[in-house]
């Protein structure tokens, strides 16, 4: 098992309400982020993997 630290400050192994409460985050995270081509390009942008013309950027090999 992974351990994981939680939002109350301790640290252990995950429950299952760990792992269904991570994945309805992802599910939701992802919507937002692949919403569109625009959205997907705004946050990998931001994230600083791409440029605004959609290419990588130099640190990620562009």
């Amino acid at each position: 098992m992974s351990q994981v630290s939680r939002k109350n400050g301790k640290s252990g192994h995950w429950t299952s309400k760990d792992a269904e409460d991570f994945k309805k985050q992802a599910e939701s995270f992802s919507s937002k982020v692949t919403a569109s081509p625009a959205k997907a390009r705004e946050y990998l942008e931001k994230l600083g993997t791409h440029t605004s013309t959609g290419k990588l950027t130099k640190r990620y090999g562009g």
